[in-house]
């Protein structure tokens, strides 16, 4: 499996405190595999590609030095499979 990935992060604070934070990420993926079908062996390639985002906020009630609070969060996931290359087999799984 070989991976090339990247992110960015944010933050920002309100003036009323309320924190908001962003994530965007994304990647590409490949991986090699390897079957046995029919008494003979397979190996192949498979190749990928990923994004992700995100978004929250929060905000914290104080109760003596106990701070609690609620968090929204929304993300986004997106897992795309792109190509897959096998050889070796009677049977193929392209």
């Amino acid at each position: 499996m070989s991976d090339a990935a990247g992110a960015l992060h944010g933050t920002y604070l309100d003036p009323s405190g309320l924190p908001l934070t962003a994530t965007v990420s994304g990647g590409r993926h490949n991986f090699d595999t390897q079957r046995s079908i029919l008494g003979t062996g397979a190996s192949g390639n498979l190749g990928a590609w990923e994004i992700n985002s995100a978004f929250a906020a929060s905000y914290d009630l104080h109760f003596g030095k106990f701070p609690v609070g609620p968090i929204a969060r929304l993300e986004y996931h997106h897992l795309n499979f792109d190509s897959r290359r096998e050889a070796g087999s009677p049977v193929r799984f392209d």
